[in-house]
């Protein structure tokens, strides 16, 4: 009896650890969303790090919850990008309730970006200056950290170009 009694325990002993562990994995394999746009370009400015600005409709568009299941959700994804860029969600709900100043802020940048259709995904540098435009591409999480890297890299060669330039004509004077 005590022995059955002893591997009971122990097997859920190794249960209990192993499911804390696959939940430790589980949350760092998560992007961490802001949803305050304000307070992200504050953590972009003070990091470098460049903004990954969502524009969705999570509860209605289904190209932005095809986008997010099948990319955005993914380990591959989260793994290439996760803490190389500061993830924002602005949030178009049909149904869902945004808190009104939040909607109004998202709103007008909805506006400012002139945004039409979603999912939109903005990349913007520290200062805001935009980097690319994109949407759903197809090809799963690993797909779509290439294509987000391809246009990050993209505008540091111009940004690089930009700077030679401007180094080449302060030299010529």
């Amino acid at each position: 009896m005590i022995k059955q009694l002893t591997y009971v325990f122990l097997a859920a002993f190794l249960a209990v650890s192993c499911f804390g562990s696959a939940a430790t994995n589980a949350t760092a394999n998560h992007l961490q969303w802001h949803e305050n746009f304000n307070e992200a370009a504050q953590i972009s400015a003070s990091t470098g790090k460049p903004m990954f600005v969502l524009f969705t409709g999570s509860d209605w568009c289904t190209w932005c919850i095809k986008l997010e299941n099948e990319s955005l959700a993914t380990n591959e994804f989260v793994q290439q990008l996760g803490d190389k860029l500061v993830f924002v969600k602005l949030d178009f709900p049909a149904r869902g309730v945004v808190p009104p100043q939040l909607k109004q802020i998202n709103d007008g940048l909805k506006s400012k970006y002139g945004i039409t259709s979603f999912p939109t995904v903005l990349l913007l540098d520290p200062q805001q200056n935009q980097i690319g435009v994109t949407g759903y591409k197809d090809g799963g999480g690993a797909g779509y950290a290439e294509h987000i890297k391809k246009m990050l890299s993209g505008y540091g060669a111009y940004q690089n170009k930009v700077k030679s330039m401007e180094n080449s004509k302060i030299s010529q004077k």
